[in-house]
């Protein structure tokens, strides 16, 4: 009796189940869902798009949010392709201002460039305020007496202090005296010293500083050629080198600065020039 009814039961576990009573198939993969992927790929980029035009302040953000909030109100949010479209629109707006910013930054590169290279024998260029640069004085140098003349005669062409940049037409600070002669004329020292350094630069060109006694040092630039060397001891009427127009010059001058205890001061008076 037993056994019939254990194999009544274990026959009804045989059964068939309806149906409604089967598990889902399992889905089969083809591979990768592309369209799922395209998708959140345009998200994504109009998403970052949507950040940069609001970081940038472009006005195209507050169209882009009203559209948006239109979209969700209605129910219908543009299609994958009309995202595409705008998606494409967004970043050909986008590159122009970026190209746009990138130009305006090369040419305040430039211009930053060029009033480095003016600095020194052209001044502090560029000059944001009417306050003397650290480090320089409008008063006249501190010199017992007067210097030795650099050239057997000159004219001066730019005074130390505030002027009108030739070249740039700008306010600067001109950081010594010019003093125009014709190419090739001997430059002396003004003074007894000892040749501190010869170099060459974009600004000053070539150029000579000597320091003498009492924490004084000359310094002249724009040389065409330079006949002494760092540490040579030299005396007023010794050729130091000729009238050039190297470095930043609009002509053959002499551009000659006077240092005294680290502060530069107009060489004017000491030179005798009213």
């Amino acid at each position: 009796m037993w056994e019939n009814e254990t194999e009544k039961q274990q026959t009804a576990d045989r059964q068939p189940r309806p149906e409604y009573l089967k598990p889902p198939p399992a889905p089969v993969s083809d591979g990768p869902d592309y369209l799922l992927r395209a998708q959140i790929a345009i998200c994504v980029v109009v998403a970052l798009l949507v950040f940069l035009m609001r970081q940038l302040g472009m006005p195209a953000f507050e169209t882009v949010r009203q559209d948006y909030n239109e979209a969700m109100e209605s129910g219908q949010p543009p299609a994958a392709q009309a995202a595409v479209e705008f998606a494409g629109d967004l970043l050909a707006g986008l590159q122009a201002r970026t190209q746009t910013a990138l130009e305006q930054w090369k040419q305040q590169l430039e211009a930053e460039k060029a009033a480095a290279a003016f600095a020194g024998a052209g001044g502090l260029f560029p000059v944001k305020q009417d306050s003397v640069p650290e480090g320089y004085s409008l008063k006249d140098c501190p010199v017992e007496g007067e210097l030795e003349q650099p050239l057997a005669w000159y004219t001066v062409t730019s005074e130390y202090g505030w002027r009108k940049h030739p070249l740039t037409g700008k306010k600067d600070f001109h950081t010594g005296i010019d003093l125009a002669n014709a190419e090739g004329t001997p430059i002396t020292p003004v003074r007894q010293g000892i040749v501190l350094k010869t170099a060459t630069n974009s600004s000053y060109g070539n150029y000579v500083q000597v320091m003498h006694s009492d924490g004084l040092v000359s310094v002249y630039c724009h040389m065409q050629y330079v006949f002494v060397r760092a540490g040579e001891c030299v005396e007023p009427g010794e050729c130091l080198g000729t009238v050039g127009s190297t470095g930043v010059s609009t002509g053959p001058h002499l551009h000659l600065e006077l240092i005294s205890n680290g502060i530069h001061y107009d060489p004017a008076a000491a030179l005798g020039v009213e």
